[in-house]
């Protein structure tokens, strides 16, 4: 009978940082050029500055930092941008987020 073990219980301490660094420094990567996206469109079609997108992106900063620190970040975000905003726009699997 083979056993299964959680790739969790493979690694070790050091391990487990290694691969958390890598996945942090992907994250910082799609999260920067998501943002030149979405700033390229926001002054182009509305005209937004520097200063305003500048804002807007310590704000995005902001509430990474938070998502980071609530475990139910992205429930309340979705609230928000679909229940509050009206955008149509998929919400989140919650039950990912537990595993």
């Amino acid at each position: 009978m083979k056993a299964r073990i959680p790739p969790q219980r493979l690694m070790s301490g050091v391990g487990k940082k290694v691969v958390q660094s890598y996945i942090d420094e992907k994250e910082d990567e799609i999260l920067r050029r998501c943002m030149k996206l979405a700033f390229c469109a926001l002054n182009r079609r509305f005209g937004f500055g520097a200063a305003r997108l500048g804002a807007v992106y310590d704000e995005v900063n902001a509430m990474r930092a938070d998502a980071k620190n609530d475990p139910i970040f992205w429930e309340h975000l979705d609230r928000i941008m679909c229940d509050e905003i009206g955008l149509d726009m998929p919400r989140e699997d919650y039950a990912k987020f537990e595993e």
